[in-house]
């Protein structure tokens, strides 16, 4: 009889990244609702692997296993893309060496393809999970690849940033809230695919990617009331948190906690020297990157320019909006938005509703320099547009949050160009200040050559890329 296999994968803590707290509970949740199912006669965790032993333990888990009805395969942790090829991150992962230090969703596929599998489900919540299996998503897998049903679920474009919280990720929390929201009936997977799109309908920041080759009555679970063990259980541990009383600790307890905690917090933070080394570091070699590229300096002149202030950023909404929701313990940048009720006549306002206006204002209030960093390719002809790429540092105690636009110019005359950057769609992300940003420097310098390559293909009408 065939089985139903679970593979469940996070990445936690890493050698050259920022640790994923959150993906430690994304993990434990997400098995017992596996387990809720009673579905699922194998269920493996696997954490903090490095990429030899996670390959090899995928292998082992698929071992002496000829067939099954279901391999479910859910991923929470960091991702990186490159040319189009999504890798998961292993602990020791560099983008220097991506198929060595990681896992390509290439190499996971021909890993799983060692069984033939009835249904393969993969969720995948990480930062550019949302990519194209092949030309087009409509036949994602072909026929003798031996999954006759597939689906993917991914937490974000391949453009976007998949958010964390506390204690779970915003995506696999939304995905548990999908599953739960039936209390009876079979679960089927698209209708947790339409609840989550429904969660994400308002949210321009995160949008879930979803490919599917499938009948559409493929089941998680064959009745929703199977998981009000795991609904009383998540309700009790949220009455606990509010509700539990502890025993008074003691004067002196409570200052070596405190001081403990501080101590510890302390050790996490930069100094103001150490912040403006990372950002100028950080700068110089991208720049340095950019320079070794031997392709876009046939098309284009390479300039840049820094900005010590946010002013002349256009679009501060989404960045705003983003570091409102994060935890800081400074006020080292201050975001705010502000909606303002219009005015308008009242019978107008009567029929309509009254109307308004969000303002968005982004400040940096610390007195560090060249916190924006811009970078123009300057085109050597004229059919050609000029292309920037804008990097901003929001600087924070325990970390920087770094956003990126691209944003084409096109001639406004002869000899200038339009300079706006309303619309700028912006990729976000964020960093221990001890960590490495090779990751973060080479998705920057990739999605620049890409998108000038883009460009440049869509110009001149020769196709030179292969399809997303």
């Amino acid at each position: 009889m065939s089985e139903n296999l679970a593979i469940l994968v996070g990445g936690v803590e890493y050698d050259n990244l920022s640790n994923l707290d959150c993906c430690r509970h994304d993990i434990e949740v997400v098995r017992d609702l596996l387990k809720a199912t009673g579905r699922f006669s194998s269920i493996k965790s696997l954490l903090n692997k490095n990429s030899a032993d996670l390959k090899d333990s995928i292998r082992n888990s698929l071992e002496n296993i000829s067939s099954a009805n279901e391999v479910f395969f859910y991923y929470t942790g960091h991702g990186f893309l490159n040319d189009g090829e999504f890798y998961f991150c292993a602990k020791d992962f560099n983008s220097n060496f991506p198929n060595k230090s990681g896992l390509s969703n290439t190499d996971l596929h021909t890993l799983i393809r060692g069984i033939k599998s009835e249904t393969v489900i993969k969720i995948i919540d990480s930062c550019a999970s949302g990519v194209n299996l092949i030309k087009s998503d409509i036949h994602p897998l072909k026929r003798e690849e031996k999954f006759n049903n597939f689906i993917q679920i991914a937490s974000c474009l391949d453009s976007q940033s998949s958010l964390t919280g506390t204690p779970l990720s915003e995506f696999t929390e939304a995905f548990i809230k999908a599953i739960l929201s039936k209390e009876s009936g079979q679960v089927y997977y698209h209708d947790i695919i339409a609840n989550l799109r429904d969660y994400f309908l308002d949210n321009p920041y995160q949008t879930p990617h979803f490919v599917s080759q499938s009948t559409g009555r493929e089941i998680f679970a064959n009745d929703g009331s199977v998981f009000n063990v795991f609904r009383n259980k998540m309700e009790m541990d949220n009455q606990n948190i509010e509700s539990a009383i502890f025993e008074p600790p003691g004067e002196e307890e409570i200052k070596e906690s405190i001081l403990g905690k501080l101590k510890q917090l302390d050790e996490k933070f930069a100094n103001k020297e150490k912040a403006q080394s990372f950002i100028d570091n950080f700068q110089t070699s991208l720049e340095s990157a950019i320079n070794l590229d031997s392709f876009l300096p046939t098309f284009f002149d390479l300039e840049k320019s820094t900005s010590d202030d946010y002013k002349y950023i256009e679009n501060p909404k989404p960045i705003c909006r983003i570091l409102q929701n994060q935890t800081r313990y400074d006020n080292f940048v201050e975001a705010n938005y502000e909606k303002i009720r219009l005015r308008r006549p009242l019978a107008m306002e009567a029929v309509l509703g009254p109307e308004y206006e969000t303002t968005y204002d982004l400040t940096l209030n610390c007195s560090l320099s060249r916190v924006v960093f811009q970078i123009d390719l300057i085109p050597k002809f004229k059919s050609i547009k000029k292309m920037s790429e804008v990097i901003l540092f929001a600087p924070s105690l325990d970390k920087c949050f770094i956003f990126d636009a691209i944003k084409l110019h096109p001639l406004m005359d002869w000899e200038e160009f339009q300079e706006e950057f309303e619309n700028s769609n912006w990729r976000w992300y964020q960093l221990e200040w001890n960590k490495s940003p090779k990751l973060i420097i080479d998705n920057c310098l990739n999605t620049l050559i890409t998108n000038a390559k883009k460009h440049l293909q869509k110009v001149s009408r020769i196709k030179f890329l292969t399809p997303d």
